[in-house]
């Protein structure tokens, strides 16, 4: 069988100009452990080899590059699906979308920070708090996301869509508003919430969730660690020179020592969301930004389809992170097998024993 890891090319990225290279190897080499044909394939090559993905496993890495144009997602989905390849790594709805999904679930809406779309100027001020934070409904690395001070004299602070630093001051509501007419009607609007430590630096809980193969069925992997950005910066996004760091290392640098008793909870709020997302062969991962507050309230910030895995990397080593590359790609073999109406081959799934640690 033929497998592809499909990517964006982004200019200023690693090899080939592939966000993540690191993880392109690690997957690459878990497929061709499993016994696959695989190869990596730039979006824009798609349209020139649909013959070669027909009945192939495509894991689809595009994404945007930052300052870079998006690309047709749309066509290019429409593309693979009348190649006949099998996908994953499907995208999740807009950050507004996914709001509103999420805020159905009784169990998540406790953990939703107030927020709403941003179509008018005036809706910045419509949460009725000091600070607020706009993010661009679609978007990725943290390009775009500016925190508001509402208070005069207004303030903005945080990344344009190129990552440039963003620091400006409005002496009256026109000027805010002139700032803000490029977003409207692509943005949302969300509370600021005290997400920092003693010293202003950013920080929030990052939770990998994957659905795994074990014992003929499927569960629930959640791998979490702490993501810390530099002083100053709104997001803790490691593309903006943040750090990854296991929940006791970061417990001991940020005085937080709640973070060691957390799994319980951040398990609970990732099967929640799994639950929200769940139905689609082709998604078996996501990406939960969980931001805790002063008071030891955790926060549900964003959910990611494609989520990085550089974080991982860095904050358990290779070893974690390869497991969950071969880990993800079992589960697709069993899936691709299910849809074609198929029990899997033996080189195809090797279900992870039920009592298999999960690392």
């Amino acid at each position: 069988m033929r497998f592809f890891f499909l990517y964006t090319p982004c200019p200023d990225a690693g090899p080939a100009g592939i966000a993540e290279p690191r993880y392109a190897a690690a997957v690459l080499a878990a497929a061709r452990k499993l016994g696959l044909k695989a190869e990596r394939l730039a979006g824009p090559d798609v349209f020139r080899q649909l013959s070669e993905l027909r009945g192939a496993l495509v894991y689809d890495r595009t994404g945007p590059c930052p300052g870079g144009r998006r690309g047709d997602g749309r066509r290019l989905r429409a593309a693979l699906a009348a190649a006949g390849a099998f996908v994953i790594g499907r995208p999740l709805p807009d950050k507004w979308g996914q709001y509103v999904r999420l805020n159905r679930h009784p169990a998540l809406r406790p953990h939703l920070p107030a927020q709403r779309r941003l179509d008018a100027p005036e809706d910045v001020f419509a949460l009725g708090v000091p600070e607020v934070v706009v993010k661009p409904r679609a978007g990725a690395f943290g390009a775009g996301v500016v925190a508001l001070r509402l208070v005069p004299p207004y303030r903005a602070r945080g990344r344009d869509g190129r990552l440039r630093p963003v620091v400006r001051t409005f002496s009256d509501r026109a000027a805010l508003f002139a700032f803000l007419a490029p977003s409207l009607g692509r943005a949302i609007v969300q509370e600021r919430l005290s997400l920092t430590d003693a010293g202003g630096e950013p920080f929030d809980l990052r939770l990998l969730v994957q659905w795994e193969t074990a014992g003929g069925g499927e569960r629930i992997r959640v791998d979490d660690y702490v993501r810390l950005g530099r002083p100053g910066d709104v997001a803790s996004n490691l593309k903006l020179g943040g750090a990854a760091l296991p929940p006791d290392a970061a417990a001991r640098r940020l005085g937080r020592p709640e973070l060691l008793s957390l799994r319980p909870a951040l398990t609970r709020l990732a099967r929640a969301v799994a639950d929200v997302f769940s139905g689609d062969p082709g998604r078996i991962e996501l990406g939960l930004d969980v931001g805790l507050d002063r008071e030891g309230r955790l926060w549900l910030l964003e959910v990611n389809g494609k989520p990085g895995r550089a974080g991982l990397l860095q904050a358990y080593g290779p070893a974690r992170y390869e497991k969950a590359a071969e880990a993800l790609l079992r589960t697709a073999l069993v899936r691709f097998a299910r849809s074609a109406g198929r029990p899997p081959e033996d080189g195809e799934a090797r279900p992870t024993p039920p009592d298999e640690p999960m690392g």
